[in-house]
C-alpha cells in the first residue's frame, strides 16, 4: 500500500483531497484521503506504488497541492523506529548519495535532530554518502502526530507542485515562441 503526505494552503485541504482522488481514483479505486488535525496536511493512502501515486498526482497539475511526498513504509514516530526504516528504505541505494530532508507537525521531535541522526545512521550501515547540494537521492521523513513515514526517490523527482506547474508554464512558453 502506498501513501503520499500531501501540503496544500491553509484553508484549502476539501479542494485538495478532491484533487488528489481525482488523479487517482482512476487507477485505484479504493484510494482515500486521511485528513489530519493539522492544517494543511492530509495524508493519502493507495494501493498503488507511491511512486506511481505521485506520478499520476504530478500529471495532474494539481492547483491546490502544494507538495507531494511519497511514502515507501510507515513506522512509529520515534527516533530509534524512523533511523531503522530510513535504512530499510534506503537499502536499494547502496553507494549512492543522499541527503535526509525531514518535516515534523504535532511531535516533540525535531526536524534537524532527525535529519542529523538518520543521516549519520546511514552512513554508519551502507555505502552511502552525504551531497547535500546535488544528491543521487533525498530521503524524506514526514512525522504528522501519531504518523511517521520514510520514502526515498530520485533528486531530480519534484516534490513541489509549483515547480512542476513553472515548468510547464516555461515549456509551453517555448513552444508558443518557436523554440526560441
Amino acid at each position: 500500500m502506498g501513501v503520499l503526505v500531501v501540503t496544500c494552503e491553509s484553508g484549502s485541504g476539501e479542494a485538495a483531497a478532491i484533487e488528489a482522488m481525482d488523479a487517482l481514483l482512476p487507477k485505484d479505486e479504493s484510494a482515500h484521503v486521511e485528513m489530519t488535525k493539522h492544517e494543511g496536511v492530509l495524508i493519502v493512502r493507495t494501493s498503488l506504488d507511491p511512486l506511481l501515486a505521485h506520478s499520476l498526482l504530478v500529471s495532474s497539475l494539481p492547483r491546490r497541492i502544494s507538495r507531494a511526498v511519497p511514502i515507501e513504509r510507515e513506522c512509529k514516530p520515534d527516533l530509534g523506529s524512523i533511523a531503522d526504516t530510513a535504512l530499510a528504505v534506503a537499502r536499494r541505494m547502496s553507494g549512492c548519495s543522499f541527503v535526509v530532508r525531514c518535516r515534523t507537525r504535532g511531535s516533540a521531535l525535531k526536524s534537524d535532530d532527525l535529519e542529523k541522526t538518520v543521516g549519520q545512521h546511514l552512513c554508519q550501515h551502507t555505502t552511502m554518502r552525504v551531497n547535500l547540494e546535488e544528491p543521487d537521492f533525498v530521503v524524506y521523513v514526514e512525522v504528522v502526530g501519531d504518523f511517521a513515514g520514510v520514502g526515498a526517490v530520485p533528486f531530480s523527482l519534484p516534490i513541489s507542485m509549483k515547480s512542476v506547474r513553472e515548468d510547464v508554464v516555461s515549456s509551453m512558453r517555448y513552444i508558443l515562441n518557436g523554440g526560441v
